[in-house]
């Protein structure tokens, strides 16, 4: 897949856009919060333990249930923003952990054995049709089955999992392996416990649960993976465990959570925060377990789990941190545990775990949160077929500041250069007007200010545009389109079609 990459002050128009923002009033968003009611039908039959986004943007759910919106998933289901569906047969058993990988795929973990029928044995990838087993997956961990409880992909494709295991694929690995797109490897001596979760800090991988030591190290419930070697930060957390782990967009600060009384010796309660070399509390920090974070693109961290206070404040399972200070601006939380927190390709943020109530109102398993600040979305017109198809732009990723603006081409023609628009303004004009070879119905609707060039790669082209965290530019709108020129073996155009279009604009959580 070809993919477009910008920074959003690359491009000359969209800089002066951006300057003419900034000039004026920054715009400190006061945003609302809403729980929308049956944001996802009826909802699931039991238990969410996790949740990802998926290539295509739609909601990939992971959990104990067997039916989502009344449809037979067994232990995971997607959600495409109207219906559920099933992913293939599903699997054996429970559904513990999620991540999408960057072309798109799903990889779930858990104490399952199977999936769609395939022998698994704890994890397995779902590359939008079959599943299909990581080499021979996860060694027993006696006397329970193995569970990969967090999964996280390297830069360089490499797929690490970390749960409760003794070895991977015949390879012996203490509850942490690698897995290269063909074998398994250890990461050292491994860890000496349960991995909770786990994600990235610049190149090094940051792991915690309820481990104590790697090898002879002394890593308590929290290690850095640097590619070679194990080690802790300062001495750690104190019993029981770290369950969640987050990394903020924009200071690095590492924020954990869990059971725990006290980090580096420094008293807390179930949550710290580590950056530049110390820990510190977060306030009076929960009454309760954190099982989950998220971190926001714009810096802040989601944190969620039993609790129902932080910092003194009634929460209900769900609250916000700026840096080192709690907000609690969601109005209403959930009647019970929220197990995972992610932020969908709209910009809402989705909640799954044990409730049933929340938000004030019915939610079974699964709700999202709105804010009146979120990115928007509209389409602009239908597109047209070429030889691959029909063009279809799909985002992937609503535009919210310090995140990006996403968006996957398909049906592109196997042969043509794809002109990847941008601009500031909407038109409709045939395309025949400008371009002789324009097929019949194939419409120009965005003014060209930016325009460049990709490549098809299996009838699909991506586009991402990078934005700061910048204020001024929440309401920004942008417009985009794709328009596939075919050419023959000699480069002669031989037609030219469009795909939809949309309009796109910045906002924030």
């Amino acid at each position: 897949m070809f993919s477009t990459m910008r920074s959003f002050l690359s491009s000359p128009i969209l800089a002066i856009a951006a300057c003419s923002l900034s000039i004026g009033s920054a715009l400190d968003a006061q945003c609302n919060y809403s729980w929308p009611s049956a944001a996802f039908g009826s909802g699931l039959n039991d238990v969410a333990n996790c949740a990802t986004v998926d290539g295509n943007g739609d909601l990939i759910v992971g959990g104990r249930f067997t039916a989502a919106g009344g449809t037979g998933a067994a232990y995971i289901a997607r959600w495409d923003g109207s219906i559920w569906h099933a992913l293939g047969s599903g699997m054996d058993y429970d559904v513990v952990s999620l991540t999408t990988l960057a072309n798109g795929d799903v990889v779930a973990g858990g104490p399952f054995t199977t999936a769609g029928g395939v022998t698994v044995n704890g994890v397995a990838r779902w590359d939008g049709s079959v599943w299909s087993s990581l080499g021979s997956g996860l060694d027993p961990f006696a006397p329970f089955g193995p569970s990969a409880n967090a999964i996280q992909e390297l830069a360089n494709g490499d797929i690490v999992v970390g749960g409760q295991f003794s070895g991977a694929g015949g390879v012996a690995a203490n509850n942490i392996a690698r897995f290269d797109g063909s074998s398994w490897h250890a990461l050292g001596a491994g860890l000496a416990g349960p991995v909770r979760d786990m994600t990235l800090s610049g190149s090094d991988l940051v792991v915690v649960g309820s481990f104590t030591t790697s090898g002879a190290n002394v890593v308590n419930r929290i290690a850095r993976w640097n590619g070679s070697i194990w080690s802790g930060y300062s001495i750690g957390l104190s019993l029981f465990s770290a369950s969640a782990v987050a990394v903020s967009k924009t200071t690095g600060a590492i924020y954990v959570g869990g059971v725990f009384a006290s980090a580096g010796g420094l008293p807390v309660n179930n949550i710290a925060r580590f950056a530049g070399g110390v820990w510190s509390a977060l306030g009076s920090g929960t009454n309760g377990p954190v099982v989950s974070m998220q971190a926001m693109p714009n810096g802040d961290i989601l944190v969620a789990g039993a609790f129902t206070v932080a910092n003194g404040v009634v929460v209900d399972r769900i609250a916000r941190l700026t840096g080192t200070s709690w907000t609690s601006a969601f109005t209403a939380g959930a009647n019970d545990t929220v197990q995972d927190v992610v932020v969908a390709a709209n910009g809402d943020v989705v909640l799954t775990g044990q409730f049933t109530f929340a938000g004030g109102g019915a939610h079974n398993y699964i709700a999202s949160i709105v804010s009146s600040c979120a990115p928007q979305v509209t389409s602009l017109g239908a597109g047209c077929a070429g030889s691959g198809g029909l063009n279809v732009l799909s985002v992937t990723e609503a535009p919210a500041i310090g995140g990006a603006y996403r968006a996957t081409g398909s049906g592109m023609p196997a042969v043509a250069f794809v002109a990847d628009i941008l601009g500031l303004t909407t038109t409709a004009l045939p395309l025949s007007v400008a371009l002789p070879q324009a097929l019949p119905g194939c419409n120009l609707y965005v003014n060209p200010d930016v325009i460049e060039v990709q490549l098809p790669n299996a009838g699909q082209v991506t586009t991402t545009v990078s934005l700061p965290v910048n204020p001024a530019l929440i309401s920004f709108v942008l417009n985009h389109q794709y328009v596939p020129l075919e050419v023959d073996l000699s480069l002669n155009f031989t037609q030219v079609t469009s795909s939809n279009a949309v309009q796109v604009t910045v906002g924030t959580f």
